[in-house]
């Protein structure tokens, strides 16, 4: 498990090589460096260079024959969330500062007509609590019906929320990860039909939600949830 790392910094820039100044060093402190177009960068195997936001180009720094890169390029190369704080002046790697909800990220229905994204409170209301949006899955039986969401390998976490509405029969939600690892597997009935599961999805580009039920079955979810 991806634990969070806080780091203070003066700019959004972190080094490949850590440098840590004095307590009482100046915020800002002028210095000669170079961009280092020469140097070139492989992860995981497979040749990489470093973008911006904009997907430009970027240089890394050479100074005092250290290496430094831009924490979120550096970071989401690697499959890490990063994020800025402007008011503290912090980078935070490992987890993001503001919750996103998954239907603002894509989520992927295939060409199945039993899966829906909404933000109908009929189903977004639950327990009294507006979740605001979701995907709903209905009939669901013993033929598998799934929807995969695409965090793309932006965020570290995915918090889930199911929630069976008015079951006759148990529902099996399998959580899938990569090369259809099972993250997570949970089970919805008559008598237990809200769960809610927390899953580390650092790196990831899609995650696959598939509901079975008993044959013969009807059953209908609502899938609540946000990444950080």
């Amino acid at each position: 498990m991806k634990k969070k790392v806080v780091v203070l910094a003066s700019t959004a820039t972190l080094a490949l090589g850590l440098v840590a100044g004095a307590t009482a060093a100046p915020v800002l402190e002028n210095i000669s460096a170079h961009l280092n177009w020469g140097i070139q960068f492989k992860v995981n195997g497979q040749d990489w260079t470093a973008k911006n936001q904009e997907g430009n180009k970027l240089a890394p720094i050479t100074y005092n024959d250290d290496t430094y890169l831009p924490a979120r390029a550096l970071a989401e190369a690697l499959g890490t969330a990063v994020d800025w704080d402007n008011d503290t002046q912090t980078v935070i790697i490992g987890e993001r500062l503001e919750t996103v909800q998954i239907n603002l990220e894509k989520i992927d229905a295939g060409y199945s007509s039993k899966v829906m994204a909404t933000t109908d409170k009929q189903y977004t209301v639950q327990n009294g609590v507006d979740y605001k949006a979701g995907a709903v899955v209905s009939d669901v039986n013993s033929a598998q019906k799934d929807f995969k969401l695409v965090p793309d390998g932006k965020y570290q976490k995915l918090e889930l929320d199911f929630f069976g509405l008015e079951l006759e029969e148990d529902v099996d939600i399998k959580v899938y990860g990569a090369k259809d690892t099972v993250l997570k597997h949970v089970i919805l009935s008559s008598s237990s039909s809200n769960r809610k599961v927390d899953l580390d999805i650092g790196g990831l580009k899609e995650v696959k939600v598939e509901f079975k039920s008993s044959p013969g079955a009807s059953e209908t979810v609502f899938t609540t949830g946000n990444y950080r």
